[in-house]
């Protein structure tokens, strides 16, 4: 027989005492029933979202832990949502991509690992908001910033480069930031704490390193052999490691019809020479240049692809405290104008 419940209930008021306390001590089954079967559901739906938060909690950090690597598919952007950006292993940049680095973006590289750009590398941060990229693995220095065979408008603004200098295979020196055949700005920024040079150019490369500090290196701060050279208002200081000597800046073949152009520079404490010139024309104009650990400035000629036509022009620079002045050797020429040569221990020219 098949009873409506709400009958059910009604007719129970008319059943006998026993079978009134039958159906109450049933009743009672039921309500403790449904209370469990509630009690499950909301069980059920707690757990079942529980897993869901979880579930995307795990997503977040395992998307932040993916380490990148190879070359990429196409544009690319780093935010800084996604920091750290974990550079496993070399990433190349190529030919017609651009990598973008956005402000405050944080990439960390593993022993070894470097950003190698033939395409487009624009990383511009600002004042508050800097590019940093830096080890991952404390003590262990990365690779280096090489940008190889790109005549885009590579750019690294607002950044801080530090604990790189390991040399990977496809790059010919150990620094800091490589350029080879390439043009790169580097400005605002910082280089520091590199096992190796801060900054290597070389073949027809244009480059520009502009308002920006390089310190503590285990090479030159900057060395440059051939290209369009660009180098203002930048402090370059503490060059030196265990009893290594290093240049502060090295500019070799220079063309005269491009002559490298050095301007308003603060360069002081330097293992060796604060500026070291072989083969090269350039203009070294109102820099300060002090506690240089050999020459402020040595000039030379010997050799080279630009032996004679080479030409120096030092104006108006300020140089003190060091162990020589300006040094002009191998059939070198020089041009010197209103410089400033003092509380020097050996040789002003």
């Amino acid at each position: 027989m098949v009873y409506n419940f709400s009958t059910c209930v009604v007719s129970s008021r008319f059943l006998s005492a026993d079978a009134d306390e039958e159906w109450d001590n049933q009743s009672e089954v039921m309500v403790k029933l449904i209370g469990f079967v509630r009690l499950g559901l909301v069980l059920l739906l707690a757990f079942a979202l529980g897993g869901v938060a979880l579930g995307g909690l795990s997503s977040a950090v395992a998307r932040r832990q993916t380490g990148w690597q190879g070359e990429l598919p196409g544009d690319t952007v780093f935010l800084p949502a996604d920091n750290p950006h974990i550079i496993e292993d070399d990433v190349i940049v190529p030919t017609g991509v651009t990598l973008t680095l956005a402000p405050s973006a944080e990439l960390h590289f593993a022993p070894g690992a470097s950003l190698l750009v033939y395409g487009r590398l624009n990383a511009v941060g600002t004042s508050s908001q800097p590019i940093t990229l830096t080890w991952r693995d404390e003590g262990q220095t990365w690779g280096a910033v090489a940008i190889l065979d790109s005549l885009a408008d590579n750019r690294l603004e607002h950044v801080i480069v530090e604990h790189a200098g390991e040399e990977p295979d496809t790059t010919p020196r150990h620094q800091g930031v490589t350029v080879r055949n390439a043009r790169l700005t580097i400005a605002h920024s910082v280089i520091r704490h590199v096992d190796g040079r801060g900054a290597h150019v070389e073949d027809n490369s244009i480059f520009s390193l502009l308002d920006s500090e390089i310190y503590q290196t285990r090479g030159d701060g900057v060395s440059v052999a051939g290209g369009q050279i660009v180098i203002q208002r930048n402090h370059i200081h503490d060059i030196a490691w265990e009893d290594h000597n290093y240049e502060g800046i090295s500019i070799n073949e220079i063309s005269p019809d491009h002559p490298a152009l050095v301007t308003d520079n603060h360069i002081h404490h330097i293992s060796d020479d604060c500026f070291d010139v072989n083969r090269a024309s350039a203009t070294l104009a109102r820099n300060r240049v002090h506690h240089c650990g050999d020459k402020a400035v040595s000039v030379g000629a010997l050799l080279g692809q630009y032996p004679n036509d080479s030409v120096i022009h030092l104006a108006n620079n300020l140089i003190y405290a060091s162990a020589s002045g300006v040094v002009i050797k191998d059939s070198a020429t020089s041009h010197l104008v209103n410089n400033t040569i003092v509380d020097l221990s050996l040789i002003h020219i």
